[in-house]
């Protein structure tokens, strides 16, 4: 059997297949379910980067062309709001896992040296990310004064 939800598509499981596999593959299959819900959170928000960035094209357009729809148009800068949180929740889920391998032991220095550099470039996007959400609550209180 396969079934289609938030998980995908999976070889259904019931609960006591589940719970018989070691609690070791269990954590780690809850991992990599979490890991899609946030991928998928990911995607939802560039879908919306995506439906902002058009309604940017229509206003533009709307400054040359006098046209009763342009009085229609959603505003830009909550949707680019709401897609940013969309953006900074998941990448906190990832940054907070790669912190998390960072605290298990590692025998392997090779190892050890990739998660450390997979943690931090996690962490220059998560940065990053937030620079540009405080830079669009910059923009939300210029358009209020």
């Amino acid at each position: 059997k396969t079934a289609i939800g938030w998980k995908g598509i999976n070889r259904t499981m019931d609960e006591t297949a589940f719970n018989s596999l070691p609690v070791e593959t269990q954590e780690q299959v809850n991992i990599i379910d979490r890991s899609k819900i946030n991928i998928i959170l990911i995607i939802a928000a560039t879908i919306l980067s995506y439906y902002a960035t058009d309604l940017d094209k229509q206003q533009l357009i709307c400054t040359v062309k006098d046209n009763e729809d342009c009085d229609c148009l959603p505003k830009v800068l909550p949707i680019r709001m709401l897609s940013s949180i969309m953006i900074i929740s998941a990448l906190l889920y990832f940054t907070n896992l790669t912190g998390n391998i960072l605290e298990q032991p590692q025998d392997d220095p090779k190892q050890c040296r990739k998660n450390k550099l997979n943690h931090l470039s996690n962490q220059l996007v998560l940065a990053a990310a937030v620079i540009r959400f405080t830079l669009l609550l910059e923009d939300d209180a210029q358009l209020e004064d």
